[in-house]
């Protein structure tokens, strides 16, 4: 039998290295110190290679896609008009930088999807990060079987699992972003492989408690859910009244032993799984006298003193001195006034009224909308948009709200989409 190798055409080496991309782009372990607390990592390297290539080369972009790259300039340029405002330079310039690498993913993945079989690409990215994912879970049943600890995959307190992350709260957001865009991807394209996403996140959930985390307890968790529910509706009558009220019991009857095993192995769980119980007794996970809260107070009366430029991006410690406020909502208010948030609001809802406006089935518009909810509210007690991740999210939501089932352009109910 003769074996035949066909040559890669330049449509696939770009695919392949934003594979790469994408499969680095969370492990930030891997980079070198540049300026400040930032550091270029290996994802970096591949993101400017790939966009270099795109705006020097192809420059292939939908003109559908082009209304999310527009808007994002806008956003970009709104923003930066709060420099006039900053009494440090350095610390301003630094907090623009992360949105000029949005800049770059959006370039390189709206020129991805802008070319060749669409539902191949979107199976392939699954892969990838479903391999990343499980990936991460390596040295969390490593220390659960051979009841060792491996430090090098932990914090700088070596309290907190982070993995190839630099911080707790990177590994959680990747977690969180990367099991939505893979369960968002099966629910539309792949529908019949949604077991396998559910098998997934069985596995994974040891390792998300591991993060110490309370917003990823708490969101992992909501997902894990969301995609049991899908299941359910997606089952034969058949299989819900035999094999799905058994995985019920069984799943009820297996929690509790499970949360006290797993408790056991590390003290940080017992912090992400607090989440629970604040719920449950307050009802809500922010103190307003914690560093948190105060920084909320603090960027809110900066906004009143300031409202129409703000303060300047990452000049609220000039201003208002302590800790950086931990609301990407208020931050925005506060850093680049009222300008900045609306441009902010613009780019931010984009993906979302795109998803309303689709000509999807109820059950993909509901879990879109769920998950970018649970998106918007993991932003009121953080702030995530310095991570390259999230705007990976974002303009994946916004490319997944105009294909159809089949991978083609679908036509949208809003003309200015279309």
């Amino acid at each position: 039998m003769r074996l035949s190798f066909r040559r890669p055409s330049t449509s696939d080496i770009f695919f392949a290295g934003y594979l790469m991309f994408i499969f680095f782009l969370p492990f930030t372990k891997f980079s070198v110190p540049v300026v400040g607390r930032y550091e270029f990592t290996v994802g970096d390297l591949l993101l400017l290679a790939l966009s270099s290539y795109v705006m020097l080369f192809q420059r292939k972009i939908l003109k559908i896609y082009r209304v999310y790259f527009y808007t994002f300039l806008i956003f970009v340029l709104c923003v930066s008009a709060s420099g006039v405002m900053a009494k440090n330079m350095q610390m301003f310039s630094l907090a623009i930088l992360p949105y000029a690498f949005g800049v770059l993913i959006i370039i390189s993945t709206l020129h991805v999807f802008s070319l060749g079989d669409v539902t191949h690409k979107l199976k392939r990215l699954s892969q990838v990060m479903t391999a990343s994912l499980l990936l991460a879970t390596l040295p969390v049943f490593y220390q659960i079987v051979a009841g060792s600890k491996l430090d090098q995959y932990y914090d700088a307190y070596g309290w907190r699992y982070t993995f190839l992350a630099q911080n707790p709260n990177q590994f959680g957001v990747y977690i969180i972003l990367f099991f939505f865009i893979l369960s968002l991807i099966t629910v539309k394209f792949f529908p019949r492989k949604l077991i396998r996403v559910f098998l997934v996140m069985v596995v994974f959930y040891p390792t998300a408690l591991f993060s110490g985390s309370k917003t990823a307890a708490l969101i992992f968790t909501v997902n894990f859910l969301v995609v049991m529910g899908i299941l359910f509706l997606q089952a034969s009558t058949v299989k819900k009244m035999t094999i799905v009220p058994v995985a019920i019991v069984l799943l009820a009857m297996s929690v509790v032993p499970f949360m006290d095993f797993i408790e056991q192995q590390a003290g940080q769980i017992r912090r992400a799984t607090a989440v629970f119980e604040l719920l449950s007794a307050e009802g809500e996970v922010i103190d307003a006298s914690s560093s948190t809260g105060k920084s909320q107070h603090v960027g809110m009366d900066l906004f009143y003193r300031y409202p129409i430029l703000g303060v300047g991006m990452a000049n609220k410690p000039m201003y208002g001195g302590g800790v950086e406020i931990h609301n990407s909502y208020i931050k925005f208010l506060a850093e680049s006034g009222i300008i900045g948030f609306c441009a902010f609001l613009l780019i931010f809802l984009l993906p979302m009224i795109s998803m309303l406006a689709a000509r999807d089935s109820l059950i993909i518009i509901g879990a879109f909308c769920v998950f970018y909810l649970m998106f918007a509210a993991m932003n009121w007690p953080h702030m995530l948009f310095r991570q390259r991740w999230v705007w990976f999210f974002m303009v994946f939501c916004f490319i997944f709200t105009r294909l159809d089932r089949s991978g083609n352009i679908q036509k949208s109910r809003l003309e200015v989409f279309n």
